[in-house]
């Protein structure tokens, strides 16, 4: 009885793999899609669950708490509160309620280092770069809105914004609202 070879020609696997190159050239741009859409996704999570703790902190403490731009000096050292948000954020309770960092009674919650891929923007009440909440869970004259959007050029799609009342509630924003413009 002879014996009956199984197997792919040459030809066949050549033709496989071209398939197989085709279908892999159509995903990756869609994968990498699905990443930046991911990151953006997590990174207001994450800031939405902060503005959160901060919130329930002042109301735990009765103290005023603070979420603010991180400020680092030489050598990577956080001192305190700056003025961008692209270096990550600080949570803490702020016991003189002065939106800076600098006594003993000033509690560290969180140290957030800046988000990979993506870009967060503060605007608030009366121009100030700081979030801060009362003993009563309110904000203290600095309602606003974090516009996060991916690092580079983005379509409107690609924004989230995380809207925060007078009354201290946090929520996000519709996708691809053009109000919400990245600079």
């Amino acid at each position: 009885m002879a014996t009956r070879w199984h197997g792919v020609t040459l030809v066949e696997l050549l033709v496989a793999i071209s398939i197989a190159g085709i279908l892999l050239t159509a995903a990756v741009p869609a994968m990498h899609e699905l990443v930046r859409s991911s990151r953006l996704d997590m990174s207001s999570r994450q800031l939405h669950g902060h503005i959160q703790l901060a919130r329930t902190a002042a109301v735990q403490f009765r103290r005023v708490a603070t979420l603010c731009p991180r400020e680092a000096r030489a050598g990577g050292v956080v001192t305190g509160c700056g003025r961008d948000w692209a270096r990550g954020y600080l949570v803490f309770v702020d016991h003189d309620g002065d939106a800076v960092r600098d006594g003993p009674g000033d509690t560290l919650l969180a140290e957030v280092p800046a988000a990979s891929g993506v870009k967060i923007s503060w605007r608030g009440f009366r121009r100030r770069d700081v979030l801060q909440f009362r003993a009563d869970g309110a904000t203290h004259l600095s309602n606003g809105t974090f516009t996060l959007c991916p690092a580079g050029l983005a379509p409107a799609n690609d924004v989230v914004r995380l809207v925060i009342n007078v009354g201290g509630r946090p929520r996000t924003a519709r996708r691809g609202d053009p109000a919400a413009l990245c600079d």
